[in-house]
């Protein structure tokens, strides 16, 4: 599999807005399937262990009313495979520092630091809101990222 991040489109072969069928047909059946609100069955989470992915799908009917169908898709994906990449770097297990640098050469500076954060625990989480990223650090190094639609 190609885990090349494209912000604001997928991941390689999977984009937003692929429905669980299309995932299934390019990946595979998930190792574990979660429903996030069993009462509202909105969204749905998806992850396969091997390729250290997790994927998030929205009931299309949630988020938009032009949609037709009620299918769920892809809304959301977070990576912690060392062979994520970025615009054609590895970012995974990458100082902090390298991967703030990375983003700034793209324009991409006013990352967020989350609240639920704990300093204590070497976890750090950045949030950049404009193009829906967050990176997860682990003593300072980027232990996975999380990426989003822009809808």
């Amino acid at each position: 599999m190609n885990h090349s991040v494209e912000i604001a489109k997928g991941l390689g072969s999977i984009k937003f807005g692929f429905s669980t069928k299309d995932v299934e047909g390019c990946l595979g059946v998930p190792d574990e399937t979660e429903i996030v609100d069993p009462e509202t069955d909105v969204s749905e989470l998806w992850l396969y262990k091997s390729l250290k992915l997790q994927i998030l799908f929205l009931r299309s009917s949630f988020y938009s009313a032009e949609v037709a169908d009620d299918l769920k898709h892809v809304v959301q994906l977070s990576s912690r495979n060392p062979a994520t990449t970025l615009w054609g770097e590895r970012i995974i297990g990458r100082p902090q520092s390298e991967v703030l640098t990375l983003f700034k050469a793209r324009g991409y500076e006013a990352f967020v630091e989350r609240n639920e954060t704990l300093p204590t625990s070497g976890y750090k989480a950045l949030r950049l809101e404009s193009i829906r990223v967050t990176l997860d650090f682990k003593d300072g190094l980027l232990r996975n990222v999380l990426w989003g639609t822009l809808f």
